[in-house]
């Protein structure tokens, strides 16, 4: 990467060196002739800072500064800034390299707590990673996401949303604008997967002329993959609920914050930079575990759900009357491809009061990087491409963008997004049927024993001490409504609570299951035959034969584990639950 001075105006200018903390709110404008702004929280250093990460480095004085979105790429935590240009780091960052699952990742706020190995935790305490009282108000709020021993000597990595939408979705400042304007439609368009005729999984999409093609893959994902289209769905409907809160002027609350997991049905390889946070020491050895806070994903690499991208330019500005106009020429290359024509020492003016598109594109492609798709072959011949433009497999996979919304103006017509029109698929409010079973877990807890919740679905909700409630999908092939709260084809999906425990050498689940009727309860006691842990994603796939089969019985499907039912009834009370429950897994209360 060049050694660039960035300049942004909106940063201080007093000669003291400022520390990004982290990204907070976003602010919507409410039309899309003006670029939203996004919060930078940042904190005076100490003069003779080493590491801007440590606590000991904080000064006294914070700020909050609106800067424009398309600069997300350069506001990385961690770093410094002195007379609005950013410094070059002193000490070589914290490093960590991880493999990470689609079941490992879970959604949580910065300030929330987690049940974690037997102990309820601050998911980042102020001892761990100190910020300031003022940014630390508002960065509470702010989305992570929390990663459950990544390594064998790792507890837990943390991911800002923030970090993860500046590697995998930050690479044009147009295409940040309009992402978070909720207008993914306005980037690409008419995605669906074709047949090629020769095997490879092959995907087609439109592209708007003002994005360059080096970054089709990048929103391509997010139609054809379906963690990448939760993803954005989630991420687009916050950010249109705050702006239409905002518009009626409630509070906006921690909906106006980026909300963002991994868009990615396979595993990821990563490389971060961050900050070691001390988690515990071992009394014995005297050692000293380390959790993991992530500031810049470095490099990530992953295999798309599709091997062949084909991208078709709306206008490439190469034939017809407007070739060689320049608002409409082809993008430079893959990000890193082709050095700035810049110099080393050249200041950049970032100001956010100009256009970052005009003067910084470049600069900021290459400072992302965008992530690695392996293996992906991208076709941009328009000769080749033409003929896919209307394939008979359109839709499948696809986005739906009609009927939808935007933080911008909305449209007129049949076609295009249109305002205050929600369709929202988010996971329904935790049922009250289970606080009674939460409840039985804390006396467990309480009595010394580990329990914790897990996140086995996509569609999930934390309550306020951590534990998770996962839903079935709203529509099972093969299940009518034996999934659901009730017979009314809009009901809400049931919910279930899996809880594990390590006892004895062996892995013991817990699932208890939101009852639709009125009777009496059983909650399904699960272990393997020979005692291993059940990947996440076996368990989401038990429970959508447990609605297909309608019951318990789908453990006949399972012969290697071992299921019991522990029958329970809220007129005997929590306390004779929670003793039914330790003597059918060994324990004592």
């Amino acid at each position: 990467m060049n050694s660039i001075s960035v300049s942004i105006d909106e940063f201080p200018n007093d000669g003291a060196p400022w520390r990004i903390d982290g990204l907070g709110r976003l602010h919507s404008t409410g039309s899309t002739r003006t670029e939203p702004l996004i919060d930078v929280h940042i904190s005076e250093l100490m003069p003779y800072y080493e590491d801007p990460l440590k606590n000991a480095s904080l000064g006294t004085r914070t700020k909050r500064v609106p800067v424009k979105v398309g600069f997300m790429a350069l506001l990385k935590p961690g770093s410094v800034w002195k007379n609005k240009e950013r410094c070059l780091p002193k000490l070589s960052p914290k490093t960590m390299s991880v493999r990470v699952v689609p079941e490992q990742v879970e959604l949580r706020t910065w300030g929330s707590t987690v049940e974690f190995e037997g102990r309820t935790i601050p998911l980042i305490a102020k001892s761990q990673f100190y910020v300031p009282t003022d940014n630390w108000r508002d960065l509470a709020e702010s989305w992570v996401v929390f990663i459950r021993r990544p390594l064998a000597d790792v507890p837990y990595l943390i991911i800002p949303s923030s970090v993860i939408f500046q590697k995998c979705l930050a690479v044009s400042p147009e295409g940040v604008r309009r992402l978070l304007r909720g207008e993914l439609h306005r980037i690409i368009d008419n995605p669906h997967p074709v047949d090629t005729g020769d095997g490879v999984e092959s995907y087609f999409v439109e592209l708007a002329k003002e994005i360059p093609s080096a970054h089709a893959y990048t929103y391509a994902n997010l139609a054809a993959d379906s963690s990448g289209r939760r993803e954005y769905e989630r991420m687009r409907r916050t950010l249109v609920a705050a702006s239409i809160n905002e518009d009626r002027g409630r509070n906006r609350g921690s909906q106006s914050f980026l909300n963002l997991g991994l868009p990615f049905s396979n595993p990821v390889s990563m490389h971060l930079h961050g900050k070691l946070m001390p988690y515990r020491r071992d009394r014995l050895d005297n050692k000293v575990e380390f959790a993991f806070l992530a500031t810049e994903i470095i490099s990530l690499d992953v295999q798309l759900v599709f091997d062949r991208l084909i991208v078709h330019r709306k206008n490439s500005g190469d034939k017809g009357e407007n070739a060689g106009d320049p608002d409409l020429k082809e993008g430079w290359a893959l990000p890193g491809a082709k050095p700035l024509d810049l110099n080393d020492d050249a200041v950049v003016p970032a100001t956010s009061d100009s256009d970052p598109l005009s003067e910084l594109e470049k600069l900021l492609a290459e400072e992302t990087g965008g992530f690695n798709a392996l293996n992906l072959e991208v076709v941009k011949d328009p000769k080749l491409t033409q003929k896919y433009r209307s394939s008979p497999t359109s839709g499948r996979g696809s986005v739906e963008f009609d009927g939808t919304t935007t933080t911008g103006d909305s449209k007129s017509g049949d076609q295009g997004p249109a305002k205050l029109d929600v369709e929202t698929h988010e996971a329904p409010r935790i049922p009250v049927t289970l606080d009674s079973f939460i409840e039985t877990l804390q006396i467990l807890r309480g009595a010394g024993h580990r329990f914790e919740t897990r996140v086995v679905t996509a569609i999930h909700r934390y309550d306020q001490r951590g534990d998770v409630v996962n839903f079935f999908p709203r529509q099972i092939k093969g299940s009518r409504s034996w999934h659901l709260v009730s017979d009314a084809p809009s009901a809400p999906p049931r919910g279930y609570i899996v809880a594990t425990l390590l006892f004895g050498g062996t892995w013991h689940y817990l699932i208890e299951l939101e009852r639709k009727e009125e009777k009496g309860r059983s909650l399904a006691y699960i272990r393997t035959n020979d005692g291993s842990q059940i990947e996440p994603r076996q368990v989401r796939l038990f429970m959508l034969d447990v609605a297909h089969e309608r019951g318990w019985n789908a453990r006949l499907l399972r012969p290697r584990w071992a299921l019991t039912t522990i029958n329970h009834s809220p007129k005997r009370g929590l306390d004779h639950f929670a003793r039914a429950i330790a003597k059918a897994v060994g324990v004592s209360i």
